[in-house]
């Protein structure tokens, strides 16, 4: 069976979709562009325990529309006070989803900065072993360089290098 906006009711008593929290999603997943069908659900919400009406919510409006996501996000600051439980639980559940992405964000610019140090590094062994002298502005240069790809030409180069400007130098010779 297919059910398309058509099929769903438009709720805009908080009382109705009390009755059936499927229904009340469903209203206004598919009629949440209309203000009377979002201001009730929002009105809904503010009368469920805290954490259903986060998860509602979340469910809700990650479902809808964008016009109807925009809607919901105006209306809850509205009628829901900061202050209220489900409000706080919303707030934290976004910042803590938050936080969480920041983390991951965070080990994946340390891994990659781990990278680049080992790869600099490598450069700056293959050099000491090939008893090639690395001056102090070129020595910062391979350490403080974030870009794999050119830390990788560089340690190619150190292989054959016979100078550090073999290593660090323009690139016009080739690299294969």
């Amino acid at each position: 069976m297919i059910v398309g906006p058509d099929h769903i009711p438009v709720l805009t008593d908080p009382h109705q979709m009390a009755a059936d929290l499927l229904t009340a999603a469903l209203s206004v997943m598919a009629h949440g562009h209309l203000p009377e069908v979002a201001e009730a659900f929002i009105k809904l919400l503010a009368d469920l325990p805290a954490d259903d009406a986060a998860s509602l919510f979340g469910y809700t409006i990650d479902m809808a529309a964008p016009h109807a996501r925009r809607l919901l996000e105006e209306t809850v600051t509205i009628y829901i006070p900061e202050h209220s439980p489900w409000a706080q639980n919303l707030y934290r559940k976004g910042r803590d989803a938050g936080r969480e992405k920041g983390r991951e964000e965070g080990r994946e610019e340390g891994r990659e900065e781990g990278r680049a140090a080992g790869e600099a590094a490598s450069v700056l062994a293959v050099l000491r072993f090939r008893g090639i002298d690395v001056p102090p502005d070129q020595h910062q240069q391979i350490t403080t360089c974030t870009d794999l790809a050119l830390l990788e030409v560089w340690l190619r180069r150190a292989l054959e290098a016979t100078h550090i400007d073999d290593v660090l130098g323009d690139g016009s010779e080739s690299d294969s």
